[in-house]
């Protein structure tokens, strides 16, 4: 009993010593949690740490190389024998300096052969291509213009056959005029007899009234002398009336025989003016019946004029439509002679085409061949001179050279591996699913454990394509502070920093306990175990990002936690 006092009051004093040192001498902020673990109880020893909010990211390590900055490798691709060397391993060079000398006055030769064939191939080439080009062209043109002749032969053997049925239908319409001009000449001829037969009577109406109008006139002139007589009786018996010897019965009755007289004389005079009106009437009756007649006469002329034009033209319609009807079939023959002059000339396009694709196939695969005898020797002198000088291309440290006087050198290995004077970089491989989460400009960790060394460095290119036999991606990185001491091939670990979040709640992942599917963690409230169940998210740097079941504020066991188990009694012995 009493070794128990002891040590509750031993966990008392160092709890004691714990705070003082986490808060200066103060009290653990304790206030802001309503039930705050306490160091005075009794139970599992534990450590506990607050839990709050910081950034986090996923933490993605590849190895990588440290690599020169500036690295020329020259290599030949020829065996060849060197007769001079002017050099050694790890001299400085400048760029142009002479390494060595090969002898290749053969391969020099073969270059010049191979790069005339070359140029040979590439003008053939260009040659067959112009003149393909030019006949595909005239090949296209003949089809251009059998299609527009075929257009222009289908539109005329369409307006012929609409003309057709409008022909033959004006000719339907004059054959139908042609009965009623006729019935018309027949009326016109019918009507000429009857206009004869009344010039005929108004003649004789005409002769008889000639003929009544002498004794009209011979009538009245009898009637005068017996008017005189009767008005000289009037006046002789005026004077014997008035002298007594006459009545006026006498009197009146002369009177009476006198205006009988002049009566008598005026009817006959307007008889006479009658008669010869109508004489008048009768010479321009037949005057009219005779223009009448004219007049029909020019008319039966004029329709016999129409039935002839009629006629005319029915038969020129009629000739029109058989003209039509042979310009279609003649049309039609020429629309088959132009499609097939179109598909021959298709046929030709096509076979122009076939022709230029397997040719200019040839004929490439010609230029390819000349051209990789050409780069193969290229390849073989880019480094090296007319004379066979190997050359320098920068400057830097030759850190490897393979030359030997009187020696070959060989294509399996360099000549000269040249370092420039720069700095150093990194370069690593990744991942198809790490690749796109990197962008230039974004940090990484660095460490070369030849060096013992971390570093930081940031992103300065990522390569779009995959390596042909690793399938990954490379990621070239610029060291923020490099070394003197970094070495070309030096290997490194490189750590990329993904997937960030700020402000993220944050426990050390060492605290995480699992149950198949399920993650938990103890916190301590008051003095007791409280068991609280956690959905994680990132994790990275030995911390894990915690989704739910965690606000921030609580005391996290983090030392002892697998010792526990809900509402367990604890004692905290450390980690405030």
């Amino acid at each position: 009993m009493k070794r128990h006092r002891a040590a509750a009051a031993l966990t008392a004093a160092l709890l004691t010593l714990s705070l003082a040192a986490c808060g200066g001498g103060k009290a653990a902020p304790t206030e802001a949690v309503p039930e705050t673990p306490s160091a005075e109880s009794f139970g599992t020893a534990v450590q506990v740490r607050r839990v709050g909010a910081e950034s986090i990211s996923t933490e993605n390590k590849v190895s990588g190389r440290v690599l020169a900055e500036d690295e020329a490798t020259i290599m030949v691709g020829i065996s060849a024998k060197c007769v001079a060397v002017y050099k050694e391993a790890g001299d400085a060079v400048r760029k142009g300096d002479v390494l060595c000398k090969l002898d290749l006055a053969s391969t020099l030769s073969q270059y010049n052969a191979s790069q005339i064939g070359y140029e040979s191939a590439i003008q053939s080439y260009n040659d067959q291509k112009a003149l393909f080009d030019q006949q595909i062209a005239v090949a296209e043109k003949n089809v251009s213009v059998a299609e527009e002749q075929i257009s222009v032969t289908r539109k005329q053997i369409e307006v012929n056959e609409q003309q057709i049925p409008v022909t033959e239908q004006q000719i339907a319409v004059q054959e139908q005029q042609i009965p009623v001009l006729r019935n018309q000449i027949a009326v016109q001829e019918s009507q000429i007899p009857v206009v004869q037969q009344q010039i005929e009577a108004a003649e004789e109406q005409l002769a008889a009234g000639e003929a009544q109008v002498p004794v009209l006139e011979k009538q009245i002139a009898l009637l005068d002398p017996q008017i005189a007589l009767a008005q000289k009786n009037v006046s002789d018996t005026e004077a014997l009336f008035q002298m007594g010897a006459a009545s006026q019965t006498e009197l009146d009755n002369a009177k009476i025989q006198a205006d009988q007289a002049a009566f008598g004389r005026d009817q006959l005079r307007a008889q006479l003016a009658n008669t010869e009106a109508q004489l008048n009437s009768s010479r321009a009756q037949i005057q009219q019946s005779k223009y009448s007649i004219e007049q029909l006469r020019a008319q039966i002329q004029q329709s016999n004029y129409s039935v002839e034009q009629l006629q005319a033209q029915i038969a020129s319609s009629k000739f029109s439509v058989e003209q039509m009807r042979a310009q279609i079939e003649q049309a039609k023959f020429n629309l088959t002679q132009l499609e097939l002059q179109r598909d021959n000339a298709k046929l030709s396009v096509s076979q122009l085409q076939s022709t230029r694709s397997s040719t200019l196939a040839q004929l490439e695969a010609g230029i390819e061949n000349a051209r990789s005898g050409v780069q193969q020797l290229d390849s073989v002198l880019e480094d090296v001179d007319g004379d066979g000088n190997v050359i320098a291309p920068m400057s830097g440290t030759l850190v490897t050279f393979n030359a030997v006087e009187n020696s070959y050198v060989s294509n399996a290995m360099p000549v000269a591996v040249i370092h420039g004077e720069t700095e150093m970089k990194v370069t690593a491989s990744v991942s198809e699913a790490l690749v796109p989460k990197l962008s230039v400009g974004d940090s990484a960790d660095v460490y070369v454990s030849a060096l013992d060394r971390s570093m930081t460095a940031s992103i300065r290119s990522v390569e779009r394509a995959a390596n042909a036999q690793t399938r990954l991606y490379t990621v070239t990185l610029t060291l923020a502070e490099p070394s003197a001491d970094l070495l070309a091939g030096m290997f490194a670990d490189v750590t990329f920093h993904t997937d960030r979040v700020s402000n993220a709640i944050v426990i050390p992942s060492e605290a995480i306990l699992t149950n198949g599917d399920t993650r938990y963690v103890y916190v301590a409230v008051g003095s007791k175990a409280k068991y609280v169940e956690v959905q994680t998210g990132l994790t990275g740097a030995g911390v894990t990002e915690i989704l739910s079941g965690l606000d921030g504020g609580e005391y996290l066991i983090t030392v002892g936690q697998t010792y526990v188990s809900d509402g367990a009694d604890i004692r905290i012995v450390g980690g405030l």
